[in-house]
């Protein structure tokens, strides 16, 4: 897991942990998690984690992702 993400926020740290588990690689979750998302108002997953509500928004995005469920 990359250093930055030991730092988290708790409500960070489990938008990291389903990343990893929805992207092949750590690099790829890594590289999710930091691009602006236009679903997020264009702030990256991890800006938007820093709150709870914004935190169920991306785990949302993560969830459709991996299931090809409809946001």
């Amino acid at each position: 897991m990359p250093e930055y993400w030991t730092n988290a926020r708790p409500c960070q740290h489990d938008v990291e942990q389903m990343a990893a588990d929805t992207f092949e690689t750590e690099q790829d979750a890594a590289e999710w998690l930091s691009r602006p998302h236009p679903m997020l108002n264009h702030e990256t997953p991890l800006q938007m984690a820093q709150t709870e509500a914004g935190a169920q928004r991306v785990k949302a995005l993560l969830v459709a992702t991996k299931y090809g469920g409809v946001i």
